[in-house]
């Protein structure tokens, strides 16, 4: 429940040695968050924000709003409109958007491309790797989500290397991106043990929840985690990425937790 809501989330990630992106804090479909909006760029420095609800999942109702002239626009996948005739209902975090990392933007630049690593924490106090994949968005589109029509592709989290085929949500495959053309397969992701370390960082900060799902960016400056997933999709994990107790120290966790459910799951272990 406590990552559920991205604010609390936010607030409990400060606490750690974890890298955040810039925030704003929160504005409400019930007040007058236009002004909020108008106030936040009277800084000059302040270009692009990106405006996600609270409690949102998916990368639905996510927007940007950026300066272009004296004017602040909206953007959503579907178009573009002018701040006042921007209509929103329910509660938002406003954020500044990432500048990414060259080497992830050179594959898709119109969109924050997101690292999915999930990591459990075992009954000896250790953290391990349970799986990882990146997300890249298509076309347009600014979010990166399956749901948002983006692709998803396994990494090796030994190497930090992208694997051959990604997926978007229907299962077509992809060798290279749609749009940039790059092929996927052995690229390799920068600063890849610092966003394991990032991730392990969350995990061990919040001992209280055994498998955690961390979506961190990476800017030229290193790994920013976006947000941490309580109930990560270990089905689009496999997905992507294999079986996940084709590891046997993964195996062996879940079955330390009575999480392998089935004979044939227990029989990976027996079978080694």
């Amino acid at each position: 429940m406590l990552f559920d809501d991205k604010y609390i989330c936010e607030q409990l990630c400060k606490s750690i040695d974890v890298r955040l992106p810039e925030s704003y804090g929160i504005i409400d479909g019930d007040d007058d968050y236009r002004f909020d909006l108008r106030k936040i760029f009277d800084n000059a420095d302040v270009q692009k924000v990106i405006i996600k609800p609270i409690r949102g999942h998916a990368g639905r109702d996510i927007y940007i709003v950026k300066r272009k002239g004296s004017k602040l626009l909206v953007q959503s996948d579907a178009c573009e409109y002018d701040l006042q005739k921007f209509f929103l209902k329910g509660q938002f975090i406003v954020q500044a958007v990432i500048e990414q990392d060259k080497a992830i933007s050179d594959i898709s630049s119109s969109s924050i491309n997101t690292i999915r690593v999930v990591t459990m924490l075992s009954k000896s106090g250790d953290v391990i790797v349970v799986s990882s994949s990146m997300r890249f968005g298509i076309g347009a589109s600014y979010v990166d989500n399956w749901s948002a029509g983006g692709i998803a592709v396994g990494i090796d989290h030994q190497t930090g290397t992208l694997g051959k085929i990604a997926y978007d949500k229907h299962g077509k495959e992809y060798s290279h991106h749609p749009v940039s053309g790059i092929e996927l397969a052995g690229y390799s992701i920068p600063k890849w043990e610092l966003v394991l370390e990032s991730a392990k960082t969350v995990q061990n900060a919040f001992p209280y929840y055994k498998l955690l799902g961390m979506d961190i960016a990476l800017s030229d400056d290193g790994p920013v985690l976006i947000e941490v997933n309580a109930n990560s999709d270990i089905v689009f994990q496999e997905q992507t990425s294999g079986p996940l107790l084709k590891n046997r120290r993964v195996a062996e966790a879940f079955d330390e937790y009575n999480l392998l459910v089935n004979s044939l799951q227990r029989d990976v272990l027996k079978n080694r």
